[in-house]
């Protein structure tokens, strides 16, 4: 049957186009420095550097022969030294005085003025070695907890990114399943639809073609 004459008798095949474009979701996940974690990781840094010069420090102060304390033993001795000096000056007037200048007995008192010296001297860097001890101990157990503390920082921070990055790849994984998914909705209602299309077509004609050979048979049986 021409498709003119299909058109004329309303059995020409329906054509509609089923197929559209499914959504798609474009999804770009946002870098890891929008989580500001930056301060934080250098202020971990600050924290572990001043902890290291600390440590630095207070091993200074527990080794007495360090040069932490060989600067203070040498300015000590020369404290205790001019303070000698001016002692030896005032002893040696008040022996010309009293006109006992002999050098016997002024070399007699230096000697002695001396070795009181050599005393005071000990003494202080002793006592300055047992300060230094408890500073030390002191500044070991700060050192310490700010390395502690910058660990801390340190570890929260990778939680945070890897927690941050973790969910950002299973938002990838959904959008694309979800993309998957609205494809595959497409795919399916384009067949079904083209498929029915077929049906309902191929039903028409045959509809028709009924039709037709039931009005041939009327007028073949009225004619006889």
């Amino acid at each position: 049957m021409s498709s003119f004459l299909s058109k004329m008798l309303g059995t020409n095949s329906i054509s509609q186009d089923f197929s559209y474009d499914p959504n798609q979701i474009n999804y770009s996940p946002p870098p890891a420095s929008s989580l500001g974690l930056q301060a934080q990781l250098n202020s971990a840094s600050m924290m572990a550097s001043s902890a290291s010069n600390m440590q630095g420090q207070a091993s200074q102060m527990q080794n007495m022969n360090s040069g932490y304390y060989g600067q203070m033993q040498t300015n000590m001795q020369q404290q205790v030294g001019d303070a000698n000096t001016s002692a030896n000056a005032g002893m040696n007037r008040q022996l010309s005085m009293g006109g006992q200048g002999g050098g016997s007995l002024r070399s007699l008192l230096a000697n002695v003025n001396t070795s009181k010296v050599g005393e005071q001297v000990q003494q202080g860097v002793m006592n300055m070695y047992g300060q230094g001890q408890n500073q030390a101990s002191s500044m070991m157990g700060q050192a310490a907890q700010a390395m502690q503390g910058a660990g801390s920082l340190q570890a929260q921070a990778a939680s945070t990114k890897g927690q941050f990055m973790s969910a950002m790849e299973q938002n990838k994984v959904n959008v694309g399943m979800a993309n998957q998914a609205a494809m595959n909705e497409q795919q399916q209602y384009t067949r079904t639809s083209n498929y029915n299309q077929d049906a309902a077509n191929k039903a028409a004609r045959g509809e028709f073609a009924g039709n037709v050979m039931g009005l041939a048979g009327s007028i073949y049986t009225g004619g006889l």
